[in-house]
């Protein structure tokens, strides 16, 4: 009898490995699924934050260094109308 027992747990051990192995397998089979459906490749994603953040920077700095010297070397005057 204890080796009927020993059968019937291991058929539940063995439904939930099962059980969990597919769960992953679902889950990377939609990962993957998500990730051919983004147009957009890492480096894509990488300039599209980089951009933005070097324009900032380049702002920042000219701004910075326009306040340190006079302003008639940042902003060009029009001497004729």
């Amino acid at each position: 009898m204890s080796e009927h027992n020993n059968m019937h747990d291991l058929d539940e051990t063995a439904d939930k490995t099962v059980a969990a192995i597919n769960k992953v397998d679902a889950k990377v089979t939609e990962m993957r699924q998500r990730r051919m459906a983004d147009p957009d490749t890492l480096g894509d994603k990488a300039l599209k934050m980089i951009i933005p953040s070097l324009a900032g920077l380049v702002g920042a700095s000219s701004s910075k260094w326009c306040g340190t010297v006079s302003w008639h070397v940042c902003i060009p005057v029009r001497t004729t109308m």
